[in-house]
């Protein structure tokens, strides 16, 4: 199957109210891409967003009648699977192209489920094509942000619900457009987006953006965001393109659910702690700017990045010896996952050397940036090793304070030489510290991370 995930395909328009047909857009190569996989005389099926939207339902199908050969796209026959017709979804592999319409993503999951598509779509092998909510439900689990009235202030509204299983991409469609909205008097960007995306990757697409799943292959073509852990970042423009790595998107899965299972194990208690909310995120995020214009393997960075302190989220095992159990751990899930050999060795290495104590041992750059990563997240927020030290390992100030230096200390021995001269104003500030309190109550602090803009590493 041929997946191609839209936040709009275009072809139809609205004027006074009535949805009238036009060409496909050929934005960032769209219409281009349909034309070199549509097969002649395409047998389509379209299903719908709600079942009982009888009139929208009949629009759409009406003029995408025309939308299709108006476009270049030849169509044998034509159909919309709603709940006046359902019967066709029974026949899935006399399909050559299913198109998944737009609407309400709860509405359309629900349908979904009802008429079986999940089960249904796991044999078929022609072209499946969505926008909008048909795009967010092809999720393996689906982030239905709020989008009625009531909904963002709803505590029994699910924002993350199953879905079809083609993809870990979670999409946010329509950015440009909804970009400003509000919703129950909150953004729906900063104010809901933003914290629906702690350790969950949303990306934000433009009309006219696509991306397309084949062979194995997830590649991301025009305007897009990356919306992670409460921050954006615009990670494509219109005319290029970029790959997804379905193993990175798996792999934050992983941590996240083994870090918030530690911290639910641990709760109220001295070892109460979540490492991807704390750590690891710091750690990915500088391992993708450090990573930018060379020539490494960035899917191993970043798979290494996420996994490299996995050790740290099952207490039977000695913290001493994490990077040791986090390889292994690592090898496991990776081969569990079908990940290819020489790049799990590559990750188990990363891993395994992003010890103090096996520094003679790096050989890559990948292995280095992590170990850089890794210690410039210690500057970027070091209120977490107060909290380490003081709750976790139950020193008192005067020792906890010993233990942030000496910390320091080490990560900015380990640092290259230039990253040490981007820190080195911060790192003095915190090594002349004489109490505890200069630090967790400095202005900087306060706001949650250190004085230093990483900004332009």
């Amino acid at each position: 199957m041929i997946t191609i995930l839209t936040s709009h395909i275009g072809g139809a328009y609205k004027v006074d109210g009535k949805r009238l047909p036009g060409p496909i857009a050929d934005k960032n190569g769209l219409l281009g891409k349909l034309k070199d996989i549509w097969p002649a005389d395409a047998r389509v099926l379209m299903i719908c967003a709600d079942p009982v939207d009888y009139e929208k339902n009949d629009s759409v199908l009406f003029c995408y009648k025309e939308v299709f050969p108006m476009s270049g796209l030849s169509v044998s026959s034509i159909g919309m699977c709603d709940a006046r017709t359902e019967a066709p979804a029974e026949n899935i592999s006399e399909t050559d192209v299913i198109i998944l319409t737009g609407g309400h993503v709860p509405t359309q999951n629900a349908f979904f489920k009802k008429i079986g598509l999940r089960e249904k779509l796991k044999g078929f092998e022609g072209i499946l094509i969505a926008w909008s909510a048909g795009s967010m439900n092809c999720a393996d689990t689906v982030y239905a942000g709020p989008e009625l009235e009531g909904e963002a202030l709803d505590p029994a509204f699910k924002r993350w619900i199953p879905g079809l299983g083609l993809t870990r991409v979670n999409i946010f469609p329509h950015y440009e457009m909804l970009k400003d909205d509000i919703l129950d008097g909150l953004r729906v960007i900063e104010d809901i987006t933003y914290a629906d995306s702690m350790g969950q990757e949303i990306l934000a697409l433009n009309d006219g953006s696509y991306i397309v799943i084949e062979d194995g292959r997830t590649e991301l073509f025009g305007e897009a965001y990356s919306i992670l852990d409460g921050e954006k970042e615009q990670i494509c423009r219109d005319g290029e393109k970029r790959s997804i790595s379905e193993m990175v998107l798996k792999m934050r899965q992983e941590i996240v659910d083994r870090s918030n299972r530690f911290e639910e194990q641990t709760k109220d208690s001295k070892d109460e702690y979540n490492i991807y909310r704390e750590h690891i995120r710091h750690v990915y995020k500088y391992v993708v700017k450090l990573s930018e214009g060379k020539a490494v393997d960035r899917e191993v960075l970043e798979i290494s990045a996420l996994l490299h302190d996995i050790a740290m989220t099952d207490m039977t095992l000695d913290r001493s010896r994490h990077n040791e159990y986090g390889a292994d751990i690592a090898e496991q899930l990776l081969r569990e996952n079908g990940y290819p050999e020489d790049k799990i060795r590559h990750v188990k290495n990363c891993i395994l050397n992003h010890s103090s104590r096996r520094a003679e041992f790096r050989t890559t750059e990948e292995e280095q940036i992590l170990v850089n990563a890794d210690g410039l997240s210690h500057f970027d927020a070091y209120k977490s090793l107060y909290s380490l030290a003081h709750r976790v390992m139950g020193l008192n100030d005067e020792d906890s304070l010993k233990f942030i230096q000496d910390k320091l200390t080490k990560d900015y021995n380990e640092l290259s030489d230039e990253l040490k001269y981007l820190v080195s104003d911060i790192y003095s500030n915190i090594m002349k510290a004489v109490t505890i309190q200069e630090i967790i109550n400095s202005p900087a602090d306060k706001k949650g991370d250190s004085s230093y803009d990483h900004g332009n590493i």
